[in-house]
């Protein structure tokens, strides 16, 4: 028997109430057999097929592939199974969650380009770098005391508002946006490149604390041990982290790119901007319908206070910063416009990972993205207005 699942259960709590989506469902299926899984829309027909796809996990039953109990896998044992047992066609065209199959191409070696092309004097800016960097911990820092105060959360939902209220969506709407302001304009691309990798730093310090206060999952024990493994995952694994470095590198050596391959890059990587807000806009649509089923007043009230902090404040407080360390024109008026863009995708996915609240971390996504349309705008104008693009 190649796969046996018995009375499998999947429930999803939403706010007070549990829907169970899946009950009690057994199934066989032998090497060599034909099964297709039909049924009404609703039916629960995508949540089976997340489960068998080792992309989702049951609430209750037991599930055997090729002899394995999945239900006892570790996150990389999962990994291991999905590389190795499995082939999966998704029903929309996503490779994983936020990025689509160009996207993993294009943004990786639009970053490559950017960072293979530019002096490696030009990453030497400390001002920048310790601005833009205490700007989003300042901002993590106020959003999750807040929520542990205030709200009375948890660390894991504290952390998950945190995130919400500082990581911007610098590759899906910074990108673009400095694209279409600025076209043609080499050194803004540039910092816009370096704005993108420091958002990073604060996702290794939220998965260490979501992964720490996470019991449903199998993770290594010990603060050092949760570093390293969410370093491992979220850096060694990561085609974005390994575009910036190879470009980095390649700047470093001095090698410069060869013409053809400089020429490949530019071609693919320019279509990372369209194609990141055409998946934007299909991400944000697909969970739209469910979040605003689930809003309640109390949950779009703690929004309008996360969204002028992470649209509004956010943005003033990198302004400060870095204008007290002396940073100025272009350099600062790319780091202010980029601060201002929307929450970043991957906080709802984090959230759902770690079960701490991707209802409302989805409602943060699209409210912040939705509103980061009048907060771009206007720091662009005041941008424009003083002179420094």
């Amino acid at each position: 028997m190649i796969l046996e699942m018995r009375n499998i259960c999947k429930d999803y709590p939403m706010g007070k109430t549990v829907t169970r989506v899946l009950r009690d469902v057994s199934l066989n299926v032998s090497e060599g057999e034909y099964l297709a899984i039909m049924g009404p829309s609703g039916s629960g027909k995508t949540t089976l097929m997340n489960i068998i796809g080792c992309l989702d996990e049951p609430t209750s039953g037991s599930y055997l592939l090729c002899g394995q109990d999945i239900t006892a896998c570790t996150d990389l044992q999962l990994a291991q199974v999905r590389n190795r047992e499995l082939g999966f066609v998704f029903q929309s065209f996503h490779l994983l969650p936020r990025l689509t199959a160009l996207d993993n191409v294009a943004l990786p070696l639009l970053l490559f380009q950017i960072m293979a092309t530019a002096p490696l004097e030009s990453f030497a800016h400390p001002q920048f770098w310790l601005g833009v960097i205490a700007a989003q911990f300042l901002i993590y820092g106020v959003c999750y005391a807040a929520d542990r105060i205030l709200a009375r959360h948890d660390s894991a939902a504290a952390t998950v508002t945190a995130l919400g209220g500082c990581f911007c969506n610098a590759a899906f709407v910074g990108i673009p946006v400095i694209t279409s302001a600025l076209p043609g304009n080499a050194e803004a691309l540039f910092v816009a490149g370096l704005f993108t990798i420091t958002p990073n730093l604060l996702f290794v310090v939220g998965q260490v604390q979501l992964a720490a206060h996470d019991p449903s999952r199998s993770m290594p024990q010990g603060r050092k041990a949760v570093l390293l493994h969410v370093l491992r995952y979220s850096l060694l694994y990561n085609a974005v982290f390994w575009g910036m470095a190879g470009g980095v590198l390649v700047s470093a050596l001095g090698l410069g790119l060869w013409d053809p391959l400089n020429r490949a890059a530019e071609l693919v990587g320019h279509t990372a901007a369209p194609c990141m807000l055409v998946t934007l806009g299909l991400t944000l649509r697909e969970r739209l319908a469910v979040v605003l089923r689930h809003a309640g007043g109390h949950a779009l009230l703690r929004q309008t206070a996360l969204q002028i902090c992470k649209l509004v404040v956010q943005p003033l407080v990198c302004w400060g910063i870095l204008a007290a360390l002396g940073v100025e024109g272009l350099w600062l008026a790319v780091s202010v416009i980029m601060a201002a863009s929307g929450s970043a995708l991957v906080v709802p996915v984090l959230a759902d990972v770690h079960h701490a609240g991707p209802e409302e971390a989805t409602l943060t996504a699209l409210v912040s993205n939705g509103l980061s349309l009048f907060s771009l705008s206007f720091f662009i104008w005041v941008m424009r207005l003083l002179g420094h693009i």
